[in-house]
């Protein structure tokens, strides 16, 4: 877990989530950010929104690529390349909290597409 001003380097394994210093908010498909110590805020574009809706709940970096490739048609290695620094960015900001720990996975949980009776 990420302690301190300095956060760990994101990696594929990588597990974020959204710090709670802050507050946002949609503006169509751009998304505003107000950090609430610093008391700045920052606009992201639709490309930053995928990624901040994402990074709500923790998830994975190796995730978070995937759905960018998949929503912008382009090959997750160049979403990596792409992804990455900008989750950095946010992390130095103190936007995200980096774990360098896999993901908890419910074994009740599935994602086959099945409905079941609760």
């Amino acid at each position: 877990m990420t302690t301190g001003s300095v956060p760990s380097p994101i990696t594929a394994s990588s597990v974020l989530i959204a710090s709670g210093d802050q507050a946002s908010s949609s503006l169509g498909d751009e998304t505003v950010v107000l950090d609430l110590v610093k008391r700045v805020y920052y606009e992201l574009d639709v490309v930053g929104t995928l990624i901040w809706n994402l990074v709500q709940e923790p998830v994975s970096v190796t995730a978070v690529c995937q759905a960018v490739a998949e929503a912008f048609g382009i090959d997750v290695a160049q979403a990596e390349q792409d992804v990455v620094p900008f989750l950095n960015g946010l992390a130095s900001q103190g936007f995200l909290t980096v774990r360098d720990e896999p993901a908890r996975v419910d074994p009740e949980a599935r994602d086959d597409g099945l409905i079941r009776d609760a």
